[in-house]
């Protein structure tokens, strides 16, 4: 995805569960960035 401008942007989060075990991680790419990393708690809403 590329993000026109700063500011929020809604994304979509297709979620997966088996057997009762869950984990959903989210990495972001960009400049400054090497690779991907996490995205800081900071940066996410709801």
């Amino acid at each position: 995805m590329t993000v026109a401008k700063a500011g929020w942007t809604p994304i979509k989060i297709y979620f997966f569960q088996r057997k009762g075990s869950w984990i959903l991680k989210v990495n972001w790419s960009g400049p400054g960035l090497t690779g991907t990393a996490p995205i800081a708690p900071e940066y996410l809403a709801y």
